[in-house]
Order: C-alpha cells, then structure tokens, then sequence
C-alpha cells in the first residue's frame, strides 16, 4: 500500500497524517493507522483502520490541537505502510 505523508508533527507529539490509496486521511501512532471518525470541535475522534475487517479492533485516539488526548489498547500487531511488522 503506497502511502504518501503529509504532515509530520515528530518533535512535538509521536504522530504523523498520511493519506491512503483512496485519498482519505489517516493518522499514524506508533505503527498503528487509524481513520478519522468524527470532529466535535476541538475534538478529533479516530478509532482503528482495523475495526471494520474481522479483527474488529475498538482501539480510539483523540486529538485536539496537536495532541493526543486520549488512546486505548489495540488486539493485533503493529502494521507499516498497510503491512503487519514481523
């Protein structure tokens, strides 16, 4: 999966925006890729890009203002660029 980054704020907070092949908008913490699910000002919601397959993974982040406000814990393994790290 070729993804291209857009925003990198490494220095300030561990995580970077990329977009994926189909033009959305994805953020990535510490090997895990999460899509945006919803904005309630000043909140950023974001949970899982595995929560739709059969992992149904629940893992959240929140940001607001250029930080991460909120994570929770994931059930699979890290993945790079769309591929699972060994």
């Amino acid at each position: 999966v070729l993804i291209r980054i857009i925003s990198c704020l490494l220095g300030l907070t561990n995580f970077c925006y990329v977009v994926s092949q189909k033009g959305r908008t994805l953020l990535l913490h510490e090997g895990f890729y999460y899509v945006r699910e919803k904005c309630i000002n000043p909140k950023t919601y974001w949970r899982c890009t595995q929560y739709t397959t059969v992992l149904k993974c629940h893992a959240r982040i929140h940001t607001q203002e250029g930080h991460i406000v909120h994570s929770s814990k994931h059930n699979h393994e890290q993945e790079q660029y769309g591929r699972k790290l060994k």
